[in-house]
């Protein structure tokens, strides 16, 4: 995906304090909302180019925070960020790469279809068919390490979060809410849709990096039988 100078120049850009060490850049375009999460990471890497030890930059869908104990440098990566966001340049194309991450959608896990059915009064077997059938987009990764926001959710499958978030989602956990599917790679409270799980390790502390799948990269689903994730999970 690329970005044109026009583009940029009709961005609504809002500039917000987080204390004397953060600044958060929000940007909003109500005809390119879904290119909002591409441009936030693209330019997130190529400031990261230009930034130096003890700074942050943590791109989000809509917003890229700047984090440092330096004032100077604090407003040095401000600068910089807004030269990158109205350069001329129409290059701000990121490469990304495609991964099939196998999900078992059994009722013998812990999943909340049989729920999911009645709210939204679509049979299981054609959620679990509209879930997998679409190309996901990593938008970003966020709350806990290895938790994937994942763009691209099928529109019939759209549902407010939970009103009362479970205490204990299991890692592996692919779950919907929102806008969006999401994967838990850690076992974590969570207040989405659990519509299946994945035997994959998706983060791993002794491993490097972390977390294989980066932000834009995108996800299909490849639906597996509950032996072959039992299997796996052994």
């Amino acid at each position: 995906m690329s970005v044109n100078q026009s583009f940029a120049e009709q961005l609504e850009v809002r500039w917000y304090s987080n204390g004397e060490q953060s600044l958060c850049c929000v940007l909003n375009h109500d005809d390119y909302a879904s290119q909002i999460a591409v441009l936030c990471q693209s330019l997130a890497m190529r400031l990261r180019k230009l930034s130096s030890a003890g700074t942050d930059i943590i791109p989000c869908q809509d917003s890229i925070t700047l984090v440092s104990a330096d004032e100077q440098t604090l407003l040095y990566l401000k600068q910089q960020l807004e030269l990158l966001l109205f350069q001329s340049s129409d290059d701000l194309s990121v490469d990304s790469r495609l991964h099939e991450i196998p999900i078992c959608y059994d009722d013998r896990l812990d999943t909340d279809l049989t729920e999911l059915a009645a709210k939204l009064g679509i049979d299981k077997a054609e959620i679990i068919e509209r879930h997998h059938r679409v190309e996901y987009r990593v938008d970003m990764l966020g709350f806990l390490p290895g938790f994937f926001y994942l763009s691209g959710l099928d529109n019939t499958l759209k549902i407010a979060r939970k009103t009362t978030p479970a205490v204990k989602v299991p890692a592996g956990s692919v779950a919907i809410a929102e806008q969006m599917s999401g994967i838990y790679s850690l076992a974590s409270p969570g207040g989405w849709w659990v519509v299946g799980q994945t035997p994959e390790i998706l983060f791993d502390i002794h491993t490097d990096p972390p977390v294989a799948i980066s932000a834009l990269d995108r996800i299909r689903f490849r639906p597996i039988e509950y032996v072959e994730y039992m299997e796996r999970k052994a």
